[in-house]
């Protein structure tokens, strides 16, 4: 039998504008745990649960719209899985900013330009 691991998928879901006109594109990057015994199976149950998301009709910002896969943005597979408790890291992300102020917003929730690495 293959032992079992845990990854972490970072799965990107955009707000698709019922009416066409598709003027921005609010995101939300849902963080799953997916337990598997490979990396590519992994991605495809990540794919297969983002895939499931599409379609569910709401309303944002006064415009009918659903959501709209858009893809795996990040996979990891969790190191530590036999040692989860509070504190242990699950995940990252880098990225750069340029400047202090910029951090400052940054943790703060304000408005600031990130680049993604």
């Amino acid at each position: 039998m293959t032992p079992m691991s845990l990854y972490v998928a970072n799965i990107v879901l955009y707000v698709k504008y019922s009416d066409g006109n598709q003027n921005n594109y609010p995101i939300w990057e849902n963080i799953v745990l997916i337990e598997t015994s490979s990396e590519e199976e992994a991605f495809e149950k990540a794919e297969k649960i983002g895939k499931e998301s599409n379609g569910d009709c709401f309303f944002w910002e006064d415009r009918e719209a659903v959501w709209e896969y858009a893809g795996i943005r990040k996979l990891l597979e969790v190191d530590n899985i036999n040692d989860l408790k509070n504190g242990v890291e699950i995940t990252f992300s880098q990225m750069l900013l340029e400047s202090k102020s910029d951090l400052n917003k940054f943790t703060d929730g304000d408005e600031v330009k990130v680049i993604y690495e």
